[in-house]
């Protein structure tokens, strides 16, 4: 249904590079488009860029695995009754994936704990702000 193999491809790139370059270095790599957004690199404005950059492809990943592990049967079964591409994405794809897409929504949260505590590098509190003081620091 509407592939677009170009788009996706593209997509596919981007996706795979974001999410193979570890957080740390992300975080340093988009302090200027970080004060363009933002105007500071610091504290939790600072933050925020980075932790969406990282943490989108991450669970736009887990998504398109839960979409397609849903039977191809479902899919056919939805086109022969004669629905339209909308209705197959909201009643036959999603309820289907929605058990999926849940538990990448927690993975992607628990891994969004993990991004903040490496964001206190940057002086973006928590977590990781308490282990550069009380750790590093001291």
């Amino acid at each position: 249904m509407l592939e677009q193999k170009a788009l996706y491809g593209v997509l596919s790139l981007l996706v795979n590079i974001l999410r193979s370059v570890p957080f740390v270095i992300l975080l340093i790599v988009m302090i200027p488009f970080t004060v363009i957004v933002t105007d500071t690199s610091l504290g939790v404005a600072g933050a925020i860029p980075p932790l969406v950059v990282g943490a989108t492809p991450f669970f736009a990943r887990l998504v398109e695995t839960a979409l397609r592990e849903v039977d191809r049967s479902i899919i056919d079964a939805t086109q022969a009754m004669g629905a339209t591409t909308r209705q197959i994405v909201i009643n036959a794809l999603l309820p289907e994936a929605m058990p999926a897409i849940i538990a990448a929504t927690t993975v992607t949260a628990i891994t969004l704990v993990s991004y903040t505590a490496m964001s206190g590098l940057i002086g973006g509190g928590g977590l990781g702000d308490l282990a550069v003081r009380y750790g590093y620091q001291r």
